[in-house]
């Protein structure tokens, strides 16, 4: 198994089949989901930092989505090279 660090909150586990988003809290360690991809993974964990915005305008929440592809893309492209 292989695990990906994203921050001291959340890291991702690469099973075989799978990869395992898990959030850390000083108590225990919280499963949030099973992805088949880390892109999958990553595109989650920034919707749910969306939700965390407030109230936006169509524009501004389509300009998240954007910014969500954009570093999700340059994140999956950086380890390709």
């Amino acid at each position: 198994m292989t695990t990906i660090k994203i921050n001291d909150t959340y890291r991702v586990e690469i099973h075989n089949y799978d990869f395992v988003l898990i959030k850390h809290n000083d108590k225990y360690d919280a499963t949030l989901g099973y992805f088949p991809s880390l892109k999958h993974a990553l595109s989650w964990l920034k919707r749910e930092e969306a939700k965390s915005l407030g109230t936006l305008t169509i524009d501004e929440y389509i300009n998240e989505l954007r910014k969500l592809e954009s570093w999700t893309g340059e994140i999956l492209n950086e380890q390709k090279n």
